[in-house]
């Protein structure tokens, strides 16, 4: 999703903050104007970047100051604005994070499997002083791989191991796991583009034969802890496409693979999590080698 506009933003905001929409849209018109002679490769204007950045900032439910560093993050790097300006014409946490991420960006971040391990750690100790510098660099990360097709197939390859080496495992010490799925898949696309490609038909072709059978298990479940008044929400989730191709790199066959499609049961109380653990136990009966309280 590539055409979002400062509405889309702003409605996204508005799910869960509208207090900071005024603060968002001038952060908007300021980077707007500070990036107007600017171009991608993709031959977009350069704002659309920050917007993507900011929007998905806001689909995690960022704070206004996160989702405005989040549009103004490339205006210290790439234009005339200063730290200072960003203090004075905003506030000066979103100052820091804008400048916490310009400093993260000027890093060199090798994909030299020696130097990977003391460059992640060297960036974890660099934003312990606030983990949204972290955030907007993942998400930054994010947009840019999603439109790595602009670029050229040495330049493709070396970001997704850069990504695979470096934001994977910081997605996942922040517990953003959805975008640490996604940047594994993006790498994958790149890296191993016909296992890729393979594993994504096979992937689609299993999610259309067990369709009718997950929505049936779901409604069931609905039906059982609405009766027994637990307010709930159920997602279905089907393994991502890495990691699908790490466990067949283990030598495991498809069919092994248990969690390939999941229904995940969201529930407000820890204690109503086992209430509804034994009522799915007592419509569907768990393999006992298999079962794993994740609780």
């Amino acid at each position: 999703m590539n055409n979002i506009t400062l509405q889309d933003l702003l409605n996204k905001l508005k799910e869960y903050n509208s207090e900071e929409i005024e603060i968002v849209k001038r952060a908007f018109y300021y980077a707007d104007s500070l990036h107007s002679n600017q171009i991608r490769q993709s031959g977009e204007p350069y704002i659309i970047h920050p917007l993507n950045v900011a929007y998905i900032l806001a689909d995690m439910h960022a704070d206004g100051d996160t989702i405005c560093a989040g549009l103004l993050h490339d205006v210290i790097e790439d234009t005339k604005a200063t730290r200072d300006d960003i203090s004075h014409d905003f506030n000066p946490d979103i100052a820091n994070l804008v400048d916490g991420v310009t400093k993260l960006s000027k890093m060199n971040f090798s994909s030299k499997q020696e130097q990977h391990f003391a460059n992640t750690r060297k960036i974890i100790a660099g934003i312990t002083e606030d983990v949204r510098i972290i955030i907007i660099k993942i998400a930054d990360r994010l947009h840019n791989m999603r439109t790595l097709g602009f670029k050229s197939e040495i330049k493709q390859k070396e970001n997704a191991l850069e990504t695979m080496e470096i934001f994977v495992p910081l997605a996942y010490c922040i517990g953003a796991y959805r975008i640490k799925s996604e940047l594994e898949d993006l790498s994958l696309r790149y890296l191993k583009p016909d296992i890729y490609k393979s594993l994504e038909e096979k992937k689609f072709a299993i999610e259309k034969n067990s369709d009718a059978c997950l929505k049936e298990m779901l409604y069931k479940i609905q039906t059982l802890l609405n009766d027994k008044n637990i307010p709930n929400e159920i997602k279905v989730r089907t393994k991502n496409i890495y990691g699908i191709y790490k466990r067949l790199s283990e030598g495991h066959k498809l069919s092994d693979i248990h969690d390939l499609l999941a229904l995940k049961v969201m529930v407000d109380e820890v204690e109503k999590c086992y209430v509804t653990l034994g009522l799915i136990h007592s419509k569907y009966r768990p393999l006992n080698s298999k079962f794993k309280d994740y609780i």
